[in-house]
């Protein structure tokens, strides 16, 4: 569903899906996080849903939002002695969201800060303790000056340095030990911009 109000300044968009998936394929690292194995689930789904809003209050001035939330689950999956049904898809988060508001001057000055947030979700289909990826929310800023000819941008991601992890693996090999890649620190920088 997309709508449009009061003369396109208000947009609110939802959307609910279904997806049922046969022979999945999913990525996992093999005991000892050295090699990484393609295998088949055989049967899984993936149902949830989106929204989206956007809204421009004044001239210049935009606030938008996003949500996500996701059920992917694998319905039959039997590997050897290991049967994962009922288990959580790997890497991906139960949810998304974003928070942002941006204002352009006519002088072509702007400014704009996003809100970016990750729930929790698994590193491998086993759905273990030690490879469960925490939520996060990252804050990112962007101000500058656009005009015809040419651009300059500072912009900061993660401006608070928020400490969080991208996926993890299980590295034990006799025992479960698992290892987390770290996402980005805060990041700063400026970006020119120019039009021939």
């Amino acid at each position: 569903m997309k709508t449009d109000w009061f003369d396109k300044r208000l947009i609110a968009n939802a959307s609910v899906y279904y997806i049922s998936m046969e022979d999945k394929q999913v990525s996992q690292y093999t005991a000892g996080g050295a090699v990484v194995a393609i295998s088949n689930a055989a049967e899984a789904h993936s149902k949830g849903i989106e929204l989206e809003l956007k809204a421009k209050p004044i001239k210049g001035l935009e606030l938008f939002a996003t949500f996500g939330y996701v059920d992917a689950e694998i319905d039959e999956w039997a590997s050897g002695s290991s049967d994962y049904s009922g288990n959580k898809m790997p890497n991906t988060p139960d949810y998304t969201y974003s928070l942002g508001t941006q204002y352009h001057h006519v002088s072509g000055f702007f400014g704009r800060v996003d809100f970016l947030g990750t729930g929790e979700m698994y590193g491998n289909v086993q759905n273990d303790n030690h490879v469960e990826l925490g939520d996060y929310c990252l804050v990112n800023f962007r101000m500058g000056y656009e005009s015809e000819k040419y651009d300059v941008v500072l912009w900061c991601k993660n401006a608070f340095d928020e400490e969080y992890y991208t996926s993890a693996f299980d590295y034990g090999a006799t025992e479960p030990i698992g290892v987390a890649q770290n996402g980005d620190p805060r990041t700063v920088g400026v970006t020119v911009t120019y039009r021939f």
